[in-house]
């Protein structure tokens, strides 16, 4: 038996991460999340996100009953991964490291596009990752920053450096920009024709 692991969201701003298993005899597919706690102080200091990602690859290998004698793993290359490396060189578990494509990888990042919606990133969010993904995100948290900052992955070093201030900025603008279209529509309503009074 071949056991694919790969990841998504582990590089995005906002929401859970998702580690998705793919076996392909039994053309199955399980997905666990690390909860976007995990990425905010002070457990990211703490490495919570890696050590949480052993623990879900115990369980799963636990529970699919996996051969260590004759199952293999191909898992991504991601540091999200590196203690679970270590851990399969530990337990001389067989594994490979390898670019995840093709079904799991669509897999898995449709798992994630599904939680972000289930947490209320309504917009058309992009199924790769990339810059394209962090800019929708980004203006998702900034639209509404107050109610949403606890969705974000704070513990990242550039959310801290550059990032959070950026998006409150971006937030006081849109809000300022609001009550002035509000106030502008205000004043400049005609008062009601009253021909009679």
């Amino acid at each position: 038996m071949i056991i694919e692991i790969d990841d998504a969201g582990t590089g995005d701003i906002v929401g859970d991460a998702v580690i998705g298993f793919y076996i392909s005899e039994q053309e199955e597919f399980i997905f666990r999340n690390i909860p976007v706690s995990y990425f905010q102080h002070p457990q990211w200091e703490q490495n919570f996100p890696m050590k949480y990602t052993v623990e879900i690859i115990e369980d799963v290998l636990s529970e699919l009953k996996f051969n260590q004698k004759s199952d293999l793993i191909h898992i991504c290359s991601g540091n999200i991964f590196n203690l679970a490396r270590d851990m399969f060189k530990e337990k001389k578990i067989q594994f490979k490291d390898m670019k995840i494509e093709g079904k799991l990888q669509d897999a898995v990042e449709q798992a994630l596009l599904d939680h972000l919606k289930s947490i209320g990133v309504n917009s058309k969010i992009t199924i790769e990752s990339g810059k394209k993904r962090f800019f929708q995100l980004f203006n998702w948290v900034s639209n509404n920053f107050p109610k949403r900052r606890k969705l974000v992955k704070s513990g990242f070093k550039s959310w801290g450096k550059k990032w959070e201030s950026v998006c409150i900025e971006k937030y006081q603008k849109n809000k300022n920009n609001q009550k002035r279209t509000r106030s502008n529509y205000n004043n400049n309503q005609k008062p009601k024709y009253r021909p009679f009074s």
